[in-house]
C-alpha cells in the first residue's frame, strides 16, 4: 500500500513538473515571438524595394518548388 502511494505521489510530481515546463515554454513563447517578430519587421522595412522583392519573389519560389516535389513524391508513390 505504501508503494502505490509513493508511486501515485510521484506520479503527480511528474505531471506539475510537466505541467510546469509546458507553461513556461508557452509563456517564452508568447513573451519571444512579438518581439522577434517586431525586430524581423523593423529590418524588412529598412530595406529597398528591390531587396525585398527579392525575398518575398524566392520565398514564393521556394514554396513552388516544394509543392512541386511534395506532389512529385506523392506521384511516385501512386505508381508502385
Amino acid at each position: 500500500m505504501k508503494q502505490e502511494i509513493a508511486l501515485a505521489f510521484r506520479s503527480l510530481s511528474e505531471l506539475f513538473r510537466f505541467l510546469l515546463w509546458y507553461v513556461a515554454g508557452v509563456a517564452l513563447l508568447l513573451w519571444a515571438l512579438p518581439n522577434i517578430a517586431e525586430f524581423v519587421q523593423s529590418q524588412y522595412e529598412a530595406m529597398s524595394g528591390g531587396v525585398r522583392f527579392t525575398i518575398v519573389a524566392g520565398f514564393l519560389l521556394l514554396v513552388a518548388a516544394w509543392q512541386f516535389f511534395a506532389r512529385d513524391g506523392r506521384k511516385d508513390s501512386d505508381q508502385s
